[in-house]
């Protein structure tokens, strides 16, 4: 993903699939979440509701975030780096300076 003052890019596995307009792009600070999108009584719209006393169990796999503040780069640039990091075997850090006030994020469940 890329985001610029006049549009948001979205890229899956290097490939553009789609451009928002200036619209969608953020106007002030915003945080980065991750969820998984969970269905009232485990509803899925493809087979119906999934009535089941069972544990469930849910994964994300989410391979590397990356973001440098005021720069625009190719999908082969951040690969470059994140190939930097795997080769030093660099699995984490986290260097964006905390907002105050902490930025919500606000869960409907």
């Amino acid at each position: 993903m890329t985001v610029e003052a006049d549009q948001v890019n979205y890229y899956v596995d290097g490939q553009l699939i789609s451009t928002h307009s200036d619209k969608v792009a953020p106007d002030q600070p915003m945080s980065i979440n991750f969820n998984l999108w969970f269905m009232p009584k485990g509803a899925d719209a493809s087979i119906g509701p999934v009535d089941s006393d069972e544990m469930r169990e849910y994964r994300q796999d989410i391979d590397w975030v990356f973001h440098i503040k005021g720069a625009l780069l190719s999908t082969d640039e951040v690969k470059e780096y994140v190939t930097k990091f795997r080769g030093g075997m660099i699995k984490y850090f986290d260097r964006v300076p905390q907002l105050t006030p902490v930025l919500a994020s606000p869960c409907g469940l």
